[in-house]
């Protein structure tokens, strides 16, 4: 684990959203937050993708699109042959 500046450390005392910081020599910006609100943030994220994909999954079941759990064995059997064919 790195150790933050006093700077660094200051200035997130002062900010409980984060601070941006600057890599002095290549200029990359990063953005430093406690680590508590990264999991959080992380967190969120996660639950904002999971939902996304039940969603897809619902239009794709509403429209059609979508196989049987033999169909989906058949496929995976048939691709799994083709990725293991001797040459």
């Amino acid at each position: 684990m790195l150790k933050i500046s006093d700077e660094q450390r200051a200035a997130l005392q002062q900010s409980a959203d984060g601070i941006v910081c600057e890599h002095p020599i290549t200029q990359q910006t990063c953005f430093m937050v406690p680590a508590e609100l990264y999991y959080r943030m992380m967190e969120a994220l996660r639950q904002v993708n999971d939902l996304a994909a039940i969603r897809q999954g619902i239009a794709d079941m509403e429209s059609g699109r979508m196989m049987s759990v033999k169909e989906a064995r058949l496929s995976t059997e048939e691709a799994l042959k083709r990725i293991h064919r001797p040459q």
